[in-house]
């Protein structure tokens, strides 16, 4: 029995030290930038000098707010300011500042996100609901607006990566026909309608006969097809099929952008909602991590593991409104591919009705912290 127990806890010893030596390796591969690695399935988020990290950022942290003590930005102002937001987010265990945030908190000793509101960007240019990433000019004009974002940030240590965008206004998990409305509207000469009237093609071999008994209309031709203001099932479900096909084009093309000036930082996707009936694989493998924003009435365990299932990249969760999700204290540090979370708190988080919440969010960061480091 003693050799049995001495054999017992010589593997105990090796497995610690194999352990520590493991931890070690990972905290010496500094890059001076942060990124992801997975090792044996668990994924880390590695500090600029190679220190894995729980991402756990907030976001909207502005210095002028409702509860602001003044609206000015003196230069004295904006540090006492800055000083005191941050402080405010350590005390509550936040230890980074999400995309929607002045840049006045940059580089004071708190990483950051940024997000570049690429779409958004190019809809207003074009003075449009949506972008056609079918155009000729396409890639150009997202190129064009990447330089400028991200060429000054390539040698940012306090920078952790790029949302593309924070959440889109025609995500297809929220908003399944607006991608195929928008381009079934489009001047017949305009590549995106093209590329819509071909997909239906495809989908119906080409038989208007069939299209038009499935969608419950009378067109002569795909010519002539628009999206009905009354769609049924089978026209949403076609729509929500175009729509992931014109997403992930964007997203390809903004990782592509991202990845080509700025080849040191991640990129963190656009934070979109998860609808497991019709999301695609292939979405959520073109960022380095895959961000997902919360839907309504989610639960953030179902929605993490659901994803995992789709994609060998980590998870990171963005969080939106005042109350915390179901689930998030004890289920979402177990999860090997999670490496944190960004909440957008849907009011001042320092006077408004997410304020009473604060002490909430900082037990479960102080515990998510402390549940991530003890389960790696």
């Amino acid at each position: 029995m003693r050799r049995i127990f001495s054999q017992y806890s010589t593997w105990i010893l090796a497995l610690a030290l194999l352990w520590g030596l493991g931890r070690r390796a990972l905290c010496a591969q500094g890059s001076g930038f942060y990124q992801v690695v997975t090792r044996g399935g668990v994924a880390w988020l590695l500090s600029p000098g190679g220190t894995p990290t729980l991402l756990l950022g907030l976001n909207h942290a502005l210095l002028i707010t409702p509860s602001a003590p003044r609206t000015d930005l003196a230069p004295d102002y904006v540090d006492q300011r800055a000083a005191h937001i941050l402080a405010a987010l350590q005390a509550a265990g936040f230890n980074a500042v999400g995309p929607d945030a002045d840049a006045d908190l940059w580089h004071r000793g708190v990483p950051y996100i940024q997000t570049l509101d690429l779409s958004r960007h190019l809809q207003a240019e074009q003075q449009t609901p949506l972008v056609d990433v079918y155009a000729p000019d396409y890639t150009q004009k997202l190129r064009s607006l990447v330089e400028i974002a991200c060429r000054p940030r390539v040698r940012d240590p306090d920078l952790i990566g790029y949302f593309s965008d924070d959440g889109l206004d025609w995500d297809p998990a929220s908003h399944p026909t607006a991608a195929l409305s928008y381009y079934l509207g489009l001047p017949l000469s305009a590549p995106g309608r093209q590329r819509a009237m071909d997909f239906l093609r495809d989908r119906y071999h080409s038989d208007v006969a069939i299209f038009n008994r499935t969608w419950g209309v009378r067109v002569k031709d795909f010519l002539y097809v628009a999206f009905p203001a009354a769609p049924d099932a089978a026209a949403v479900h076609d729509a929500a099929v175009f729509a992931d096909q014109v997403l992930l084009r964007y997203l390809q093309s903004a990782a592509d952008a991202i990845h080509a000036v700025d080849p040191n930082h991640l990129y963190l996707g656009a934070n979109l909602g998860f609808v497991p009936a019709t999301a695609a694989s292939l979405v959520w493998n073109i960022p380095d991590v895959a961000s997902v924003g919360l839907l309504p009435g989610q639960d953030s365990s179902a929605v993490l593991s659901g994803l995992h299932d789709l994609t060998p990249h980590p998870l990171m969760l963005g969080i939106r409104g005042c109350a915390l999700p179901p689930a998030s204290e004890k289920k979402m540090p177990t999860l090997p591919a999670w490496i944190g979370y960004v909440w957008t708190p849907s009011s001042d988080w320092e006077s408004g009705a997410c304020a009473a919440t604060m002490p909430d969010w900082g037990q479960v960061n102080h515990a998510a912290a402390a549940q991530h480091a003890a389960a790696r």
